[in-house]
């Protein structure tokens, strides 16, 4: 009882938002309720007319046909109405947890990891709903169960006395056994974490794993199937404690019949074979609404370990957001213009601890400033804190120590959100979207001049907003990204490592025509790259070591490879539409 308590008091607090949630549930509840009730009136009407066989009246044989109607009738509306309720529901559950994972930090969901996410929507909220929505059947249950307790105190409220004691002890006997089955539900909960992150593993390294035998069945034999295997048995031993007590209230409810039978005379005397045929009718009517009742425990217990998910889950990224529901109303603010100066870090420092590795990583403390329409790149060795560092610039990370400001205001934690909107960004391994979502029509009309220029034209069409295609290389797919980045407008351009993939051609386009022609019209470039033969492409250099500043190198001071940038830049400028 306490795990559907339980499992209701969850819903009502995440129903809140459907439209008519109390009534449709009073309603509903009720309305099962009342069904149960009124299935268990069956029974003194048979048993009626086994006391008089052959003779009934008129009134019988309508309140007979009544209960055939109105039971089907009941069950299809009560059913309904919660299913509705449920899907209302499921949706509600489900967006606003993207919105507290959209709202939180990055550096809080990188900590969580996205199998984590994915179970909670994948598994968890399925589940909750299915159990949920079982709930008018098994209140149906609990009305026809109390119905039968009535119906068998008014034949003999004697007997009905070491009845409930004999059920009452028998349930306490039922639940020992249950609850030890919902803590190997919670363990195989717990498990199902590690095997999606093994799915996960599956798929994004299906390359790896197909070119090294080794490697993959030490990931088959070593990772994947142990986790499995070990969140198999901890299902199997859950569902094997309740079948085995579901099997023990059977056999105890067959047996207080067998006590009921052979006992009964002592306790109600020689009005014991009437009394008797309405008891046992009612307990072997009681049989399927108990067996009901008993199937139901193994999905609550599972329902509401995923509540917990649920609402760990919900809680751990609503403790800390930097993207405020309130932005989702606020398109049009701007604290932050589009036209600004000078980008200053001060005493900037961030630090995380890796808990896979047992390993740290400190960034700064930094001080710099950038120019607006300034090409900076950003260089050094792996791990020496760039894609943190950029990171930090463009506001997915926000500082442990030292303040951003731009033209002298502060970024706090409240506007780091719209002071995000100054970026565009196409990161070293670009998800693409099949949509130009939040892009503006008109932005659309430079379209097709942009995927001619990034020759995808032949690859990739712009349908109503959407891309005909986004199966296609690793190169292109950075292209694509750096399409719709360029659709974007923004003011201040980052780029990972974006020429890594590109072809020696393409390499030489992006570093003399794309980043130049962004720059005459007067767009800031921050690049992470190790592209040492375009060093002179930028106006400062910006070399990272152990999370330091080690060197910073003004665009006159580099190295030249007899390439001349000027003419590139004015090229760009006349014949490149950026």
């Amino acid at each position: 009882m306490r795990k559907l308590v339980q499992l209701v008091l969850f819903f009502l607090r995440h129903s809140k938002q459907a439209r008519f949630y109390r009534f449709t549930i009073i309603f509903c509840f009720l309305a099962s309720g009342l069904v149960g009730a009124a299935a268990a009136g069956f029974i003194p009407l048979i048993n009626q007319l086994l006391k008089s066989p052959g003779e009934f009246s008129t009134n019988l044989i309508w309140a007979f046909v009544a209960l055939c109607l109105f039971l089907p009738l009941g069950r299809f509306v009560s059913a309904y109405l919660m299913a509705r309720l449920t899907q209302r529901t499921r949706i509600e559950i489900e967006m606003q947890l993207c919105r507290n994972v959209l709202a939180a930090p990055l550096r809080r969901l990188e900590e969580i990891g996205p199998p984590r996410i994915l179970a909670v929507l994948n598994q968890d909220v399925p589940t909750i709903i299915g159990a949920v929505t079982f709930l008018p059947a098994l209140l149906m249950q609990f009305g026809l169960i109390l119905a039968c307790f009535i119906y068998m105190s008014w034949l003999s409220w004697k007997l009905i006395v070491p009845v409930l004691i004999f059920l009452v002890l028998g349930s306490l006997s039922y639940l020992l056994p249950t609850t030890v089955g919902v803590n190997y539900f919670r363990r195989a909960r717990e498990l199902s974490d590690q095997v999606f992150e093994k799915f996960r593993d599956l798929t994004e390294g299906i390359q790896e794993l197909k070119v090294h035998r080794k490697r993959r069945l030490a990931f088959l034999d070593g990772q994947l199937e142990p986790a499995a295997r070990l969140r198999a048995r901890h299902q199997l031993t859950a569902q094997s404690i309740f079948v085995a007590a579901r099997g023990w209230g059977q056999m105890l409810l067959m047996a207080l019949i067998g006590a009921l039978l052979f006992t009964s005379r002592s306790f109600i005397g020689e009005s014991a074979r009437e009394v008797m045929t309405g008891y046992v009718l009612a307990l072997l009517y009681l049989l399927t609404p108990i067996e009901a009742v008993l199937n139901t425990f193994p999905a609550l217990g599972q329902a509401n370990v995923s509540a917990e998910k649920v609402e760990s889950m919900g809680l751990s990224l609503r403790k800390e957001q930097d993207t405020p529901e309130s932005s989702r109303h606020q398109l049009a603010a701007a604290p932050f213009s589009q036209r600004w100066k000078r980008l200053e870090l001060k005493g900037v420092s961030h630090h995380y601890y890796s808990d896979d590795d047992q390993s740290s990583f400190t960034l700064g403390p930094i001080d710099l400033s950038i120019r607006a329409g300034e090409c900076v790149f950003l260089v050094g060795g792996n791990g020496s804190g760039k894609t943190t560092l950029a990171k930090i610039l463009v506001g997915l990370y926000g500082p442990k120590d030292g303040v951003i400001r731009l033209d002298g205001q502060e970024v706090s934690d409240n506007s780091r959100e719209d002071y995000r909107q100054l970026f565009s960004v196409v990161f070293s391994s670009p998800y693409v979207f099949e949509s130009l979502l939040g892009v503006a029509k008109p932005q659309l009309d430079d379209a097709e001049a942009y995927l001619r220029m990034l020759q995808l034209d032949r690859k990739v069409q712009v349908q109503e907003g959407a891309f005909s295609t986004v199966d296609l290389s690793q190169g292109q797919r950075k292209r694509l990204a750096l399409f719709a980045a360029l659709l974007d407008d923004r003011s201040i351009y980052l780029f990972d490592e974006w020429a890594a993939d590109q072809d020696p051609t393409f390499k030489r386009f992006f570093y003399h025509e794309i980043i130049p022609g962004l720059q005459a019209r007067g767009k800031t470039i921050l690049a992470i790259t190790h592209d040492d033969r375009y060093f002179e492409v930028a106006d400062r250099l910006i070399k990272l070591e152990s999370g330091r500043v080690d060197t910073e190198v003004r665009g006159e001071s580099l190295p030249d490879h007899g390439i001349s940038r000027l003419p590139a830049a004015d090229k760009a400028a006349k014949d490149v539409k950026i």
